[in-house]
């Protein structure tokens, strides 16, 4: 997972396919555009045909390298009272039973040199992962920039907001423990970036599981552990064309913001109930109005779905492509910030 050769020339005979299922089939039918990060590996398909290269696809990284569980089977937190069956789960839209929601690691060639560490989460509400026209498109772009970059893939319906919020926290749990434990460059800078849905999920933590908060919130039988005990509060949060704040929020150590949105853009937030344009506005001044660090870019004639502005994705507004420099540019302004009170 993470990085993959696709020579269909030079394919061990034993190998056939991925052998994804022999590896991880306890935990996940995988979809294998679901989790496999490319990271510009597709130009080694360059004269194939894709599904002859998808077949051949060879597994170059142990698991064990290239994911973050992120919770073990036996103790996966849900909200009290919820219960699933196995033919629920195995119909969902994406995942199925057995599914433990992981971080994709996408590392710099020497972690220790990093400028700081992004959690990037995909849109597609709380449904689907749109990994491949947001996520995985930023791990480039974040990786260029000297970031390690971790790919959440959360748990999707039947599972509740809730679950999926402590899959969120979890996941800035993890990141700062690792990087501490392991001596990654940027610990100063722990940030993380949704889409849409995503927007929602990173929201999600900032509003109800952030700091020294727990699951045992919202799952009476979840056992913490050693992460647990690590701060879940980022540097800069950055809920793209999406997100909100809670009036009554309890967050005392909130993050800088930077958020961005489309004039074009012709959804409605399914929190705040609001067109997302307004949404993203009243999200930008109600951080202003608290004396936050915050940032807003607005592309005019932009719609919902612009990514990181990659091409295909730009709505007709190439000015998308600028955001994730203005990102970068406001994390590095607001390194420590979680720190602030100390």
């Amino acid at each position: 997972i993470g990085q993959v050769q696709a020579d269909a020339g030079q394919i061990p005979e034993r190998t056939g396919r991925l052998p994804f299922s022999a590896q991880i089939g306890r935990f996940h039918r995988i979809r294998l555009e679901n989790i496999v990060v490319f990271e510009r590996h597709l130009e080694a398909v360059q004269g194939c045909e894709f599904i002859d290269a998808q077949k051949n696809l060879v597994l170059n990284i142990s698991v064990a390298d290239g994911v973050y569980f992120l919770w073990d089977a036996d103790n996966m937190p849900i909200v009290d009272g919820e219960e699933f069956t196995e033919e629920e789960l195995d119909n969902g839209p994406l995942d199925s039973y057995g599914f433990i929601p992981l971080l994709v690691k996408c590392m710099q060639v020497d972690p220790t040199q990093a400028k700081g560490n992004l959690i990037v989460v995909a849109g597609g509400g709380f449904t689907n992962r749109s990994n491949a026209s947001e996520a995985y498109p930023a791990v480039d772009v974040f990786k260029d920039f000297g970031y390690n970059v971790f790919v959440l893939q959360r748990r999707l319906s039947p599972y509740s907001q809730e679950d999926i919020f402590m899959d969120m926290q979890r996941s800035i749990r993890i990141v700062r423990y690792y990087a501490e434990k392991e001596g990654w460059g940027g610990q100063d800078m722990i940030a993380d970036c949704g889409w849409s849905g995503g927007a929602g999920t990173v929201m999600g933590a900032v509003n109800y599981l952030y700091g020294d908060l727990n699951p045992t919130k919202y799952c009476s039988t979840y056992v913490p552990d050693e992460i647990d005990a690590v701060s879940s509060d980022t540097d800069v949060t950055m809920p793209i064309y999406g997100g909100w704040l809670e009036a009554d929020c309890g967050n005392t150590n909130l993050p800088a913001l930077y958020t961005a949105v489309g004039t074009a853009d012709e959804t409605t937030d399914p929190f705040s109930n609001i067109p997302m344009p307004e949404n993203v506005q009243k999200l930008y001044d109600d951080w202003v109005a608290l004396g936050l660090p915050a940032r807003i870019d607005i592309f005019e004639g932009a719609g919902h779905g612009f990514g990181v502005g990659q091409e295909g994705a730009q709505k007709g507004t190439p000015e998308c492509a600028l955001w994730p420099g203005y990102a970068d540019e406001f994390m590095q302004q607001n390194r420590g910030f979680s720190h602030r009170g100390e």
